[in-house]
């Protein structure tokens, strides 16, 4: 069904958002921004924040800088709650 096909294709993107933050290869990290980052996209959590998809590619970077060997994996299925998801 309809319903279905939005959270498989919601759950691809969460996955591929999740690639981003465990990619450290900075050309291969920065192609996947570019897939799935809009040009003026941002990103704003209460630590991090990034703007356009040369600052989310910072942030990322700066992150892995500081947390070297850290991964991130989705822990269960994603769900949706008006215009948010969560894992």
């Amino acid at each position: 069904g309809t319903m279905s096909q939005v959270t498989t294709s919601i759950e691809t993107l969460f996955d591929r958002y999740l690639a981003i933050w465990n990619e450290t290869g900075p050309e291969r990290r920065r192609a996947q921004i570019d897939a799935i980052w809009a040009d003026d996209g941002t990103y704003c959590d209460p630590v991090l924040s990034g703007d356009g998809r040369d600052g989310i590619d910072t942030m990322t970077s700066g992150f892995q800088a500081a947390y070297p060997g850290h991964t991130f994996a989705r822990p269960g299925e994603v769900t949706r709650a008006r215009r948010r998801v969560r894992a």
